[in-house]
């Protein structure tokens, strides 16, 4: 697992990346680690990468209104997609937040060693992990604090954009 400074300083960074996208009109739609490239170590720099599925929403994006657009075109790792996108039902810019949670979520360890990742590219069996996730991250209980747990709700359950995610107490300390 993945030390708790250093998981914070990737959200952070992923987060400032992530709602400069959306200040200019754009939704990532595949945020995952793999997505997340470091280009320094010293000091850490994390950029959002791989534009290949990302969308541009229209100009009134910029003001935040479009924020709300909804989408429907469903691209990207289904392990990282928010439920609403899984369920090939219309999603909003904040399903990059969700991502962003999952991407903390396997950084805590969440899934294990030895988990069959294959799996989840059934979409029933990720609908059950989803829901299993967003229940209250119960497996995670004791390996991480409640505000970084806190924290992966607020992105997972709660959507909230990016913007509202870094003023969040779990990156304030």
């Amino acid at each position: 697992m993945i030390s708790e400074p250093l998981r914070k300083e990737i959200m952070r960074q992923a987060l400032r990346g992530v709602e400069f996208l959306h200040s200019h009109g754009v939704v990532h739609r595949d945020i995952k680690l793999e997505n997340l490239f470091v280009s320094s170590f010293m000091p850490l720099e994390v950029k959002v990468g791989d534009y290949d599925r990302a969308c541009i929403l229209p100009s009134q994006c910029n003001t935040g209104r479009g924020r709300n657009q909804r989408m429907t075109v469903n691209t990207g790792n289904t392990l990282h997609m928010s439920p609403e996108r899984v369920y090939e039902l219309e999603y909003t810019a904040n399903c990059d937040s969700f991502s962003l949670g999952m991407c903390e979520f396997i950084m805590c360890g969440g899934f294990g060693i030895g988990f069959d990742w294959e799996k989840l590219n059934d979409r029933k069996i990720l609908r059950e992990k989803h829901n299993e996730i967003a229940s209250g991250l119960h497996s995670l209980d004791g390996r991480v604090s409640p505000d970084c747990i806190s924290f992966m709700l607020d992105a997972m359950r709660e959507r909230n954009y990016p913007a509202q995610l870094m003023t969040h107490r779990w990156l304030q300390q």
